[in-house]
């Protein structure tokens, strides 16, 4: 918990200093984290399976946990799909909206 605690502030702190496609990806492992946290503490076949380093796959934590809360799923699901995986949709620089238009998004 304290590891995905960590990766969601530096999520934030990335997306305050004007980082766009970056801070998906961390959001994404901070869920991850936290699924794999909560599959521990409430299956104890998966603790074993943790314990004894064989195969242990966050994805199946995040299976698990989407079966307690519904919006687990999708929100992975976007995180996957449109932020983490490269793709035409997250491939080009992020713009941002001004007075006369779209601008490329610098961190200057």
């Amino acid at each position: 918990m304290i590891k995905g605690a960590n990766t969601l502030m530096a999520g934030f702190e990335l997306s305050l200093n004007g980082y766009f496609w970056e801070t998906p990806i961390l959001l994404r492992n901070a869920l991850e984290e936290f699924a794999s946290a909560w599959d521990i503490v409430h299956n104890p076949e998966r603790l074993e399976i943790w314990k004894a380093n064989k195969n242990f796959k966050s994805t199946d934590s995040i299976s698990n946990a989407k079966e307690i809360n519904p919006v687990i799923g999708p929100f992975y699901g976007l995180l996957s799909q449109m932020y983490t995986h490269i793709n035409k949709n997250n491939a080009s620089p992020s713009f941002v909206v001004v007075e006369d238009g779209l601008k490329f998004n610098f961190l200057d």
